[in-house]
Order: structure tokens, then sequence, then C-alpha cells
């Protein structure tokens, strides 16, 4: 008896966590979710549109999220605005100064774009470094 109860609060258990997980799923990457405050699409210069070449190109989305396409974990929204320039390069490379925050895998992969042409990591760069918080136009 104690078994079979054991079993049901088990099975019980695993499809309240599936349900909860589809459930935050859904709300977290409903379709036109974005904070409409945010200016998402970074700025338009040939160098920073060549960024968004290279962030799409290189999977960034794989680990990050950009206004909600991606990877909610690790969102880039509003990185300009956080980071300067040089900060940003550091994160995207795992240079020695962020390397003690990153997970050895994080590091590992990260390391390889530091391998990218110098073009296109700087595209990089000023692409992420476009994505600003503006102020509220209210």
């Amino acid at each position: 008896m104690r078994e079979l109860l054991a079993k049901s609060l088990a099975a019980l258990t695993a499809v309240i966590v599936v349900g909860l997980a589809a459930a935050f799923s859904l709300v977290q990457n409903a379709p036109g979710r974005q904070d409409a405050r945010l200016d998402l699409r970074g700025s338009q210069t040939p160098r920073a549109v060549a960024g968004r070449t290279a962030y799409d190109r290189n999977g960034c989305a794989g680990c990050h999220a950009i206004g909600g396409q991606g990877n909610p974990r690790s969102p880039l929204d509003g990185v300009g605005q956080r980071l300067a320039p040089d900060a940003i390069r550091d994160w995207i490379v795992a240079s020695d100064r962020v390397r003690p925050r990153l997970s050895a895998g994080v590091v590992r992969i990260k390391q390889s774009y530091a391998a990218l042409p110098e073009e296109e990591l700087q595209a990089l760069v000023d692409y992420l470094a476009s994505l600003n918080v503006p102020t509220d136009p209210r």
C-alpha cells in the first residue's frame, strides 16, 4: 500500500512540475511579449547591422535573448547601457577579467569567439553596445 501511494505521489508531482514548466514557458515566450520601453532593434548603422548578422550566424541566441527572442536565461536587452564596449568584448570572448565569473563550459564556448575576424567581433560589440534602454517618452 505504501509503495502504491509513493508511486502515485511521484507521478502526480511529475505531472504538476511539467504543467508548471509548460505554463511558465507559454507566459515567458508569448508572441509580442516584450517591454515596450526597450529599444530592442539596436542601432541601424552598417556596423551594427553587420553585428546583428554576426549574432545570428554565431548562434548567440542559443544562450542569450534580445527582445524575448532566444534563450531567456541570459537576456542582453539594454546591455549597451549597462556595460562599456570594452566590457562587452570581455564578456564575448571570456577575457581574463570576466573568466572567474563563468563556468568552464561557458569559457570554452566564449573563447572560440576570440578567433572571429576582428571586423566581425567589433561589429558584434557595436551591435550589443547599441542595445540601450531609452528614456520614457511620457
